[in-house]
């Protein structure tokens, strides 16, 4: 599996950081897991071809930067050239959010292909043709789910953004890659991770390499992998757009 960061930035990132999202390259298709502000033009900069991307799960729908491009993929694929169908997943009221979508973007009610809108239970494993996806849900918002993806006796675990949780350690356990949220160096919120407490979730689920993520303007010159290495002792990768992880 290859995983590409479409996005590491949060809402108030600068102009070199698209907002939250990431390919995953599997065998035989791509899936995509959140899309938010300019995930879809460096879709397009990695060499993904977005008309056949036929998954996109969502960690949460309610933020603009984990969610916000994904109009601009479905004009772009009602245009484009006999695409596949295309299947969208997000955790509780997902689809009331995509109704209000359509009512927001009312040409969307015509769309050439074919568009399927599922909601996601929590505690649930679901088997897709070519991996395995378990689910549970995350501190952050209602609709806030974390995903463990494998194939290939591989396993990734997308988390999104979330507070500290023991939700976020089962699901990780023992993962080749976990990827999730590292929003502050220090500072400890309701909703968020600092360095310390993404260490202590990667050191619990003894998970291979952890993937630092959505770190806020404020601290991006603040040394995240050496603070996370004094409560993580597995390989400590810092994303960046583009950035392309073998797994």
């Amino acid at each position: 599996m290859r995983v590409t960061v479409l996005g590491c930035g949060t809402g108030t990132s600068g102009p070199e950081k698209a907002t939250s999202g990431f390919a995953l390259q599997l065998p035989r298709q791509t899936i995509v897991i959140d899309f938010g502000v300019g995930c879809f033009k460096n879709m397009q900069k990695a060499g993904i071809d977005y008309t056949k991307v036929n998954k996109i799960f969502f960690t949460h729908f309610e933020h603009l930067d984990h969610v916000n491009d994904l109009p601009a993929l479905l004009f772009a694929r009602h245009v484009a050239v006999k695409p596949i169908q295309l299947e969208i997943f997000g955790g509780p009221g997902f689809k009331k959010f995509v109704e209000n979508l359509f009512v927001a973007f009312p040409f969307f009610n015509g769309l050439g292909f074919k568009l399927k809108v599922s909601e996601l239970e929590s505690f649930a494993t679901k088997k897709f043709q070519n991996f395995t996806l378990t689910t549970k849900p995350m501190v952050h918002e209602s609709s806030s789910t974390a995903f463990r993806i494998e194939a290939n006796g591989k396993a990734i675990v997308f988390a999104g953004d979330t507070a500290p949780n023991e939700n976020l350690v089962e699901l990780s356990k023992g993962a080749d890659l976990l990827v999730v949220e590292c929003s502050f160096a220090e500072k400890e919120t309701s909703n968020h991770l600092n360095a310390a407490q993404f260490a202590n979730a990667a050191s619990r689920a003894m998970v291979k390499k952890a993937m630092i993520t959505h770190i806020y303007p404020e601290d991006e010159d603040k040394d995240f992998k050496a603070l996370v290495a004094k409560g993580f002792k597995g390989e400590i990768l810092l994303a960046k757009d583009l950035m392309q992880v073998e797994v």
